[in-house]
């Protein structure tokens, strides 16, 4: 989808690849995983091509796509060659309503063709409609909600620049189930409900103490529940 959207934006787009743990899977909510992941691979797919324009490479360097399994936790680094962020903007990056693109004088409605929000492709339009896609920068937003999306479980957005060659994007999420499993795991301890802890992802609980269980759960999800306005 980025790669299209790319290719709409620019008429080119990097390749890119995947490595690391690749069959490793993890418990996570659809709908942020791919908004996080949409995001950061805009900003690494726009870099790299603008490098690209700026600089007359003849072909543009893939984007490379990193994924380790810890205990617990997923770990996705996404590494371009985009020439990376300078030191005066690294600040500002997770500032809602900043964009680089105001740094060089371009909007969210500008693109390399000249067309506008209005102009764009319908799948386009509907995926920011979703939350998912949108213009491929511009509106500074992106990565800020990205970190908040990552933090609403426990996880992390961390981002290394190298100004001058491009940057290492670090995302760092951590397992729904793990996450419950340590709290369940927690009140056991005080109650006694576990009769017995069948593998890693399930365990066989005596049933009266459900509700008690339930609003637990109730506060980690309260706990890790950040909003706009608070960050």
């Amino acid at each position: 989808m980025v790669q299209n959207m790319c290719e709409m934006h620019y008429t080119t787009s990097p390749g890119y690849y995947i490595d690391g743990d690749v069959d490793e899977t993890i418990s996570y909510i659809p709908s942020h995983f791919e908004y996080i992941t949409c995001e950061l691979l805009k900003n690494a797919f726009r870099a790299t091509v603008e490098l690209s324009n700026r600089s007359n490479r003849s072909a543009h360097p893939p984007i490379q796509i990193t994924i380790t399994k810890g205990e617990g936790y997923v770990g996705v680094r996404i590494r371009d060659q985009g020439g990376g962020i300078s030191k005066s903007n690294m600040r500002n990056v997770f500032e809602y309503s900043w964009s680089s693109m105001q740094e060089s004088g371009e909007s969210a409605d500008d693109s390399g063709s000249g067309s506008s929000m209005a102009g764009m492709s319908m799948q386009t339009n509907l995926a920011l409609q979703q939350g998912i896609g949108g213009p491929i920068a511009g509106l500074g937003f992106g990565l800020p909600m990205a970190r908040l999306y990552a933090e609403y479980f426990g996880g992390s957005l961390d981002i290394v620049s190298m100004e001058g060659y491009g940057c290492d994007v670090f995302l760092k999420l951590r397992s729904i189930e793990g996450t419950a499993r340590e709290v369940l795991l927690r009140l056991n301890s005080e109650e006694k409900f576990i009769i017995e802890d069948l593998d890693t992802t399930h365990l066989f609980i005596n049933s009266t103490h459900l509700q008690r269980i339930q609003n637990a759960l109730d506060e980690l999800m309260d706990s890790n529940t950040y909003t706009a306005a608070s960050q």
